[in-house]
């Protein structure tokens, strides 16, 4: 059954081939437009049926993988807003959502190509995989939370009037990346997730089977941290960081316990936390000299989800718009300026070297624009000048480097990605470990369901930085023992 579902997706994936030519220029076609939307429903039954009959028996019902999650984040990014058009609740002529009418279709063909290449990435095995596994003894973390400690002070003694403002952009993040204040959010971060990582390390080693077990093993002084944290944090206005550690605390508990989660309390706490994000947009938006507690109320009673995003999911219609970044880079590149070959992608890769910024950026053009997609995408939205950036989204900041091809060449990447790290991290004997693997995969899903509205090397500096983390304590610890 799980080859007769990958056997259905090669001639869905060549068909689409075949159509997207066509839809290059073409009016908008409510008909294509449902086909699409149709073949797409078709896809994502194949492969979430195919899970059901995977080979590995150990990935059967474990819905607390990157794929699922970032799977939901795909299609709420990339076909809400093409479902709000066909419901009614969009006009063809919207120009927030779609830019301009012509470019529906072919966005839509695109994406769904995307989303096949990414199934396919994660169906085909090229080679067996090499299973390099580490014996590990139970990690003591209380150095590390100490670490963590001075992290969360200093990041609040940098950070603490961007905290308390109550106004937030990725701009202000993008525009501080690689000064001492963003490095040391970095930091905090990473030493969270090399904490869980490693706390999920020793439940493993000590059998540990439910999440409650998981969670009182990380003590108090881990717990007031994560608290000042994210309370800062949603005082800030800042909404991710909130889904981030939501879901990478979830998923190491998960990957240390083997516990297999039932899909309807995934789907409510997903759903109950995109409403809580919602929420927080909304309240960042109105007056800053209201109180935080009476912007809350405001926006409960007087209903401004719906009022705001008219949509069969208001709750996650503010992603689902980030669908226009597609758009635009469709319309602008390369009719009117080239492709970037990864010239963004080289920049943001080299940001994973730290304090590199004034190394590296004199060797890319001085313009805004060329910082990242975001900016990129921003100049051909709104020009030179500019209060509130565009965004990106995964498609669009593929798109960027050579078209269509490197947009289905990256999603099937991810795919590829997505399949060795659950091989890896749930087939593994509780002794046996990849590290790596893990950490890949719990830095991975902490960014899963916004992963489509990022860039495509988005993840790279979390992973990076905390592998490095991880291994220079463990180098820490062994010589603590050796000393002994």
């Amino acid at each position: 059954m799980y080859k007769f579902c990958f056997s259905l997706l090669i001639p869905l994936f060549l068909f689409l081939l075949v159509l997207y030519p066509f839809s290059i220029g073409l009016n908008y076609s409510k008909g294509l437009l449902l086909l699409t939307l149709v073949i797409v429903i078709i896809s994502v039954i194949l492969f979430v049926f195919s899970t059901f009959f995977d080979p590995i028996v150990e990935l059967r019902k474990q819905y607390i993988r990157p794929i699922f999650l970032f799977l939901l984040g795909y299609l709420i990014v990339f076909f809400q807003g093409y479902t709000d058009l066909l419901l009614g609740n969009l006009l063809a002529t919207d120009l927030f959502y779609f830019v301009k009418p012509h470019l529906i279709n072919q966005a839509a063909l695109l994406s769904c190509a995307g989303l096949i290449a990414l199934f396919l990435g994660y169906f085909i095995r090229l080679k067996p995989i090499k299973k390099k596994y580490k014996v590990f003894s139970v990690i003591p973390l209380d150095r590390l939370i100490i670490v963590f400690t001075l992290f969360n002070l200093l990041s609040i003694y940098l950070n603490l009037k961007t905290f308390l403002s109550g106004e937030y952009s990725q701009e202000l993040i993008e525009s501080n990346s690689g000064t001492s204040s963003s490095y040391a959010q970095l930091l905090f971060y990473i030493t969270y997730l090399s904490i869980i990582i490693l706390h999920a390390i020793n439940c493993r080693l000590k059998g540990a089977n439910s999440i409650i077990q998981f969670v009182k093993g990380l003590g108090w002084l881990f717990y007031v941290n994560l608290g000042v944290y994210l309370l800062l944090i949603i005082i800030s206005g800042d909404r991710g960081p909130i889904l981030t550690i939501s879901l990478t605390f979830i998923c190491a508990a998960t990957v240390g316990t083997l516990v297999r989660i039932k899909l309807k309390y995934i789907l409510m706490c997903v759903f109950g936390g995109a409403l809580f994000i919602t929420l927080l947009g909304i309240v960042r938006r109105m007056d800053t000299k209201v109180s935080l507690s009476n912007r809350l109320v405001e926006a409960f009673s007087e209903n401004k989800i719906s009022e705001k995003y008219e949509s069969f999911s208001p709750v996650t219609a503010e992603l689902a718009s980030s669908v226009r970044t597609l758009h635009f880079v469709i319309d602008k590149v390369p009719n009117d300026y080239p492709y970037l070959f990864g010239l963004l992608q080289l920049r943001e890769s080299l940001k994973t070297i730290p304090f590199a910024a004034g190394i590296f950026d004199p060797l890319f053009p001085s313009h805004f624009r060329y910082i990242n997609s975001a900016f990129y995408i921003t100049w051909l939205d709104k020009g030179n000048f500019y209060f509130v950036g565009s965004g990106s989204s995964i498609n669009a900041d593929l798109y960027l480097i050579f078209g269509e091809i490197s947009v289905l060449l990256g999603l099937f990447l991810v795919g590829r990605l997505f399949r060795r790290l659950d091989v890896l991290v749930f087939t593994s004997d509780r002794k046996f470990i990849s590290l790596y693997s893990i950490v890949l995969s719990i830095s991975i899903l902490g960014s899963s369901i916004f992963w489509s509205r990022a860039t495509y090397l988005a993840p790279i500096k979390s992973i990076a930085f905390t592998y490095i983390m991880v291994y220079l304590y463990l180098g820490f610890i062994n010589r603590k023992k050796k000393a002994f």
